[in-house]
């Protein structure tokens, strides 16, 4: 992932990758330790904190598994029609002094 990234990602978060030559908005669906080639290709990130918790994100993976769709597809079925169009997040930004973790912001030591 590009460096200026890190410690900003999040399952749930919505981000700005390039597709089929255009920007278009996505949803991280979990982070996997090591590196991972695809996560270069992020341009943005949309959201200061995760848009879909990880309650949800569970629920649309088990229903894109039982209507054979892509787990991003269903994930963004879960969001209000605004957010999947990639408009600006209307989420509050994360509290000062924290590092968004995938449970939450942790507040960082000193």
């Amino acid at each position: 992932m590009p460096i200026e990234l890190e410690g900003q990602l999040a399952p749930g978060q919505r981000v700005r990758i390039p597709f089929r030559g255009r920007p278009r908005p996505a949803i991280v669906v979990a982070l996997e330790p090591g590196a991972d080639e695809r996560l270069e290709l992020l341009t943005a990130v949309l959201d200061p904190v995760p848009a879909l918790t990880p309650a949800l994100l569970e629920l649309t993976r088990w229903a894109a598994t039982e209507t054979a769709s892509a787990w991003g597809e269903a994930a963004f079925r879960a969001l209000p029609p605004g957010a999947r169009s990639g408009a600006p997040s209307l989420l509050p930004p994360m509290p000062p002094g924290c590092v968004l973790e995938p449970d939450g912001c942790v507040p960082t030591p000193g």
